[in-house]
């Protein structure tokens, strides 16, 4: 018989290893001489990816054959897309595979759709605590995603809180960019005047602004930046450049 263990996790931040070991010894209490174990282990992949950006779920769903019994820790790490899971189920089923979850042992087609459903709420809630975490971000001046245009990241600012964050050990302050500042403010003050993006964007050229490239700014720059300005209220913050 053949054992196929499939583990995926989300971020770099994670590790497939305590998947690995708790499907392993549930595995090895089942098997006999002769039978096969094959793992595909998908590290730092999203299940917010459709399934054929998953290469190693497209692999294991490949080589999938009648008789198999695939074990995952929990039924979401296949997909956390409702109507995804259930597809990916209902394929495994149509190969004559069996499913087995260490976290969700009782699946069968009526139970899948209460699965799917409470994955699918755990997406939802994921993306609510994301949110969260980018506007408190934000608000402290913290830096999220790019460096805004407009700003510098503080090298004396360092963050300090996990030795497993990207962010370790790295500026996370952001503080005015005086150059950058001033085009920003001159982007304002012409937009008020009724000038265009792109004659914004010739009079910085005019009085030699140049972007972080060294590059003259471009009028979809101009345009980023104030759609940000606009949104952005009492405290602007500007776009971040490409």
């Amino acid at each position: 018989m053949r054992y196929i263990i499939y583990t995926r996790v989300s971020t770099n931040k994670q590790t497939v290893e305590n998947q690995l070991k708790e499907c392993r010894e549930y595995v090895y209490k089942l098997t006999q001489k002769g039978d096969e174990v094959i793992e595909y282990c998908e590290p730092d992949t999203s299940t917010f990816k459709p399934m054929r950006n998953r290469k190693k779920l497209v692999e294991m769903m490949s080589r999938l054959r009648q008789g198999d019994l695939l074990i995952v820790y929990k039924v979401d790490r296949l997909a956390r897309d409702k109507q995804e899971l259930i597809n990916i189920y209902c394929d495994i089923r149509k190969k004559g595979v069996d499913i087995y979850g260490l976290y969700d042992p009782s699946l069968n087609e009526e139970s899948i759709c209460i699965y799917a459903f409470m994955a699918c709420t755990e997406r939802k809630n994921i993306q609510v605590r994301t949110m969260s975490g980018l506007n408190r971000k934000r608000a402290n001046g913290e830096r999220v995603g790019g460096t805004l245009y407009g700003y510098r990241l503080d090298e004396t600012k360092l963050q300090m809180l996990r030795e497993e964050a990207h962010s370790y050990k790295k500026p996370y302050l952001l503080i005015p960019n005086e150059d950058e500042h001033a085009q920003v403010n001159l982007m304002v003050e012409w937009h008020s005047q009724g000038l265009s993006y792109g004659q914004i964007a010739s009079e910085l050229d005019a009085k030699g602004f140049r972007n972080r490239k060294g590059n003259p700014v471009q009028k979809m720059t101009v345009y980023r930046i104030l759609k940000r300005l606009g949104k952005l209220n009492p405290t602007p913050r500007v776009e971040a450049f490409d």
